[in-house]
């Protein structure tokens, strides 16, 4: 077989997803834009809680880096920047449903599973669907 040095190794591919959502919050920031249009910093503040304003800013900058999700500015005096999940976000939701699918059928030992009865009531159903010919009806 011939090794094409262009195509980048499955283990590293699945690294550079992986750490694009790395993180306590990004996961959970991006179930809360996804299942709404768009919130403002103190609103993902007060639903997040008990993220710190210092790591929220820090978890928002890093993911508008990664164009998971967009930053709007009003330019309106008081300020009002809303965040948005953005069109790559989106994309990625049908996978994070599936890991989440995944972590619940094999119920890992050092996991509380308490309280959660299914995860799907953390996705909303506009996400639902296919993607990449990937079936994501469960």
């Amino acid at each position: 077989m011939i090794k094409d040095d262009n195509v980048p190794r499955i283990d590293s591919v699945i690294d550079i997803a992986l750490s694009v959502i790395r993180g306590k919050w990004k996961t959970l920031i991006l179930c809360k834009l996804a299942d709404r249009d768009n919130m403002r910093f103190s609103q993902l503040l007060s639903e997040l809680e008990p993220i710190s304003a210092r790591i929220l800013s820090k978890q928002l900058g890093e993911m508008e880096q990664d164009k998971l999700i967009k930053k709007i500015d009003f330019e309106e005096i008081p300020p009002r920047i809303e965040y948005s999940i953005s069109s790559q976000g989106k994309n990625l939701v049908p996978a994070l449903r599936e890991l989440a699918d995944w972590a619940m059928m094999n119920k890992f030992d050092q996991i509380s599973y308490e309280g959660v009865s299914d995860i799907r009531v953390f996705w909303s159903d506009k996400y639902k669907g296919s993607y990449e010919g990937h079936d994501q009806t469960p």
